[in-house]
Protein backbone atom coordinates (compact mmCIF):
# COMPACT_ATOMS: atom_id res chain seq x y z
CA UNK A 1 0.00 0.00 0.00
CA UNK A 2 1.38 3.42 -0.90
CA UNK A 3 1.16 6.39 1.41
CA UNK A 4 -1.19 9.12 0.13
CA UNK A 5 0.18 12.63 -0.26
CA UNK A 6 -0.83 15.14 2.38
CA UNK A 7 -2.43 18.42 1.25
CA UNK A 8 0.42 20.33 2.90
CA UNK A 9 2.99 18.32 0.92
CA UNK A 10 1.10 19.05 -2.33
CA UNK A 11 1.02 22.77 -1.47
CA UNK A 12 4.78 22.73 -0.86
CA UNK A 13 5.42 20.73 -4.04
CA UNK A 14 3.33 23.24 -5.97
CA UNK A 15 5.29 26.15 -4.51
CA UNK A 16 8.50 24.61 -5.87
CA UNK A 17 7.49 22.77 -9.02
CA UNK A 18 3.93 23.83 -9.85
CA UNK A 19 2.56 26.26 -12.37
CA UNK A 20 -0.71 28.18 -12.46
CA UNK A 21 -0.87 28.80 -16.19
CA UNK A 22 -2.97 31.37 -18.09
CA UNK A 23 -2.44 31.79 -21.83
CA UNK A 24 -4.08 33.70 -24.66
CA UNK A 25 -3.61 31.48 -27.70
CA UNK A 26 -3.88 32.14 -31.40
CA UNK A 27 -4.76 29.26 -33.68
CA UNK A 28 -4.58 29.51 -37.46
CA UNK A 29 -6.72 26.94 -39.25
CA UNK A 30 -4.62 26.31 -42.34
CA UNK A 31 -7.05 23.72 -43.68
CA UNK A 32 -9.76 26.36 -44.02
CA UNK A 33 -10.14 28.87 -46.80
CA UNK A 34 -8.32 32.18 -46.11
CA UNK A 35 -6.47 30.65 -43.10
CA UNK A 36 -9.07 31.53 -40.46
CA UNK A 37 -7.62 32.79 -37.17
CA UNK A 38 -9.16 31.88 -33.81
CA UNK A 39 -8.25 33.08 -30.32
CA UNK A 40 -8.88 31.42 -26.99
CA UNK A 41 -7.90 31.58 -23.35
CA UNK A 42 -6.28 28.44 -21.94
CA UNK A 43 -5.91 27.85 -18.23
CA UNK A 44 -4.35 24.92 -16.41
CA UNK A 45 -2.66 23.73 -13.24
CA UNK A 46 0.59 21.79 -13.85
CA UNK A 47 3.33 20.10 -11.85
CA UNK A 48 6.45 18.94 -13.74
CA UNK A 49 9.11 16.69 -12.22
CA UNK A 50 11.96 14.60 -13.60
CA UNK A 51 11.12 11.03 -14.61
CA UNK A 52 12.76 9.69 -11.46
CA UNK A 53 9.76 11.15 -9.56
CA UNK A 54 7.12 9.47 -11.73
CA UNK A 55 5.71 7.52 -8.77
CA UNK A 56 5.15 10.80 -6.93
CA UNK A 57 3.40 12.36 -9.96
CA UNK A 58 1.17 9.28 -10.27
CA UNK A 59 -0.21 9.96 -6.76
CA UNK A 60 -1.48 13.46 -7.64
CA UNK A 61 -4.70 12.35 -9.44
CA UNK A 62 -5.69 10.62 -6.18
CA UNK A 63 -5.31 13.90 -4.29
CA UNK A 64 -7.45 15.95 -6.69
CA UNK A 65 -9.70 13.14 -8.00
CA UNK A 66 -9.03 14.47 -11.52
CA UNK A 67 -6.17 15.38 -13.83
CA UNK A 68 -3.87 13.47 -16.14
CA UNK A 69 -0.29 12.22 -15.98
CA UNK A 70 1.94 12.41 -19.05
CA UNK A 71 5.50 11.23 -19.45
CA UNK A 72 7.19 13.17 -22.23
CA UNK A 73 10.89 12.41 -22.68
CA UNK A 74 12.85 13.22 -19.54
CA UNK A 75 10.08 14.33 -17.22
CA UNK A 76 6.68 13.49 -15.72
CA UNK A 77 3.81 15.95 -15.90
CA UNK A 78 0.55 16.19 -13.97
CA UNK A 79 -2.03 18.63 -15.31
CA UNK A 80 -5.62 19.68 -14.80
CA UNK A 81 -7.08 21.65 -17.71
CA UNK A 82 -10.85 21.25 -17.41
CA UNK A 83 -12.37 24.56 -16.27
CA UNK A 84 -15.02 22.81 -14.16
CA UNK A 85 -12.38 20.88 -12.20
CA UNK A 86 -10.15 23.93 -11.88
CA UNK A 87 -13.01 26.00 -10.47
CA UNK A 88 -14.64 23.37 -8.22
CA UNK A 89 -11.62 21.31 -7.10
CA UNK A 90 -8.29 23.12 -7.56
CA UNK A 91 -9.39 26.57 -6.34
CA UNK A 92 -10.96 25.27 -3.08
CA UNK A 93 -7.96 22.99 -2.48
CA UNK A 94 -5.43 25.82 -2.67
CA UNK A 95 -7.64 28.23 -0.75
CA UNK A 96 -7.66 25.72 2.08
CA UNK A 97 -3.97 24.73 1.62
CA UNK A 98 -2.26 27.76 0.04
CA UNK A 99 1.11 27.37 -1.67
CA UNK A 100 4.02 29.13 -0.03
CA UNK A 101 5.83 32.35 -0.95
CA UNK A 102 5.35 34.07 -4.29
CA UNK A 103 3.40 31.08 -5.61
CA UNK A 104 0.52 32.16 -3.35
CA UNK A 105 0.40 35.59 -5.04
CA UNK A 106 0.51 33.88 -8.43
CA UNK A 107 -2.33 31.58 -7.33
CA UNK A 108 -4.56 34.46 -6.23
CA UNK A 109 -4.23 36.18 -9.63
CA UNK A 110 -4.77 32.88 -11.43
CA UNK A 111 -7.80 32.09 -9.26
CA UNK A 112 -9.43 35.35 -10.33
CA UNK A 113 -8.76 34.47 -13.98
CA UNK A 114 -10.26 30.97 -13.52
CA UNK A 115 -13.39 32.52 -12.00
CA UNK A 116 -13.77 34.88 -14.97
CA UNK A 117 -13.27 32.06 -17.48
CA UNK A 118 -15.71 29.83 -15.59
CA UNK A 119 -18.36 32.56 -15.58
CA UNK A 120 -17.87 33.16 -19.30
CA UNK A 121 -17.98 29.44 -20.04
CA UNK A 122 -21.43 29.19 -18.54
CA UNK A 123 -22.74 32.20 -20.45
CA UNK A 124 -25.19 31.58 -23.24
CA UNK A 125 -23.65 31.56 -26.69
CA UNK A 126 -25.20 32.27 -30.03
CA UNK A 127 -24.61 30.63 -33.38
CA UNK A 128 -21.80 32.02 -35.50
CA UNK A 129 -21.88 32.26 -39.24
CA UNK A 130 -20.56 28.74 -39.81
CA UNK A 131 -22.72 26.78 -37.35
CA UNK A 132 -20.29 26.86 -34.46
CA UNK A 133 -20.97 28.37 -31.05
CA UNK A 134 -19.28 31.73 -30.65
CA UNK A 135 -18.55 33.03 -27.18
CA UNK A 136 -19.82 36.51 -26.41
CA UNK A 137 -17.27 38.24 -24.19
CA UNK A 138 -17.96 41.24 -22.05
CA UNK A 139 -15.25 43.79 -22.66
CA UNK A 140 -14.65 44.30 -18.94
CA UNK A 141 -14.07 40.57 -18.35
CA UNK A 142 -11.72 40.25 -21.33
CA UNK A 143 -9.66 43.27 -20.32
CA UNK A 144 -9.47 41.98 -16.73
CA UNK A 145 -8.01 38.70 -18.04
CA UNK A 146 -5.38 40.66 -19.97
CA UNK A 147 -4.53 42.62 -16.83
CA UNK A 148 -4.26 39.44 -14.74
CA UNK A 149 -2.04 37.83 -17.38
CA UNK A 150 0.38 40.76 -17.18
CA UNK A 151 0.32 40.82 -13.37
CA UNK A 152 1.20 37.11 -13.26
CA UNK A 153 4.36 37.45 -15.35
CA UNK A 154 6.75 38.42 -12.50
CA UNK A 155 5.87 35.12 -10.77
CA UNK A 156 6.81 32.98 -13.77
CA UNK A 157 10.21 31.54 -14.64
CA UNK A 158 12.80 33.79 -16.22
CA UNK A 159 12.54 32.26 -19.69
CA UNK A 160 10.56 34.19 -22.33
CA UNK A 161 6.87 34.11 -21.48
CA UNK A 162 5.24 34.20 -24.89
CA UNK A 163 4.01 37.77 -25.16
CA UNK A 164 3.60 37.39 -28.92
CA UNK A 165 -0.22 37.42 -28.87
CA UNK A 166 -0.74 39.96 -26.10
CA UNK A 167 -0.80 42.94 -28.50
CA UNK A 168 -3.38 41.17 -30.66
CA UNK A 169 -5.40 40.34 -27.54
CA UNK A 170 -5.34 43.98 -26.48
CA UNK A 171 -6.60 45.04 -29.91
CA UNK A 172 -9.27 42.37 -29.72
CA UNK A 173 -10.33 43.59 -26.26
CA UNK A 174 -10.54 47.19 -27.45
CA UNK A 175 -12.80 46.11 -30.31
CA UNK A 176 -15.33 44.45 -28.00
CA UNK A 177 -18.51 46.26 -27.18
CA UNK A 178 -19.17 47.15 -23.53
Amino acid sequence: MTTPLSPEFVAGLTAGEGCFDLQFRRDIRKERKNNSVYYSWKVQFVINLKNKDLELIKKLPDVFKCGTVHTPTGYARFSIQDIYNLYHIVLPFFRKHPPYGNKQKDFELWAEAVAILYQNKTQKTHKGTRSFARKVWRKKSFLQLLKLHKLMQPYKSLRPQGYKWVKEAERFGEALED
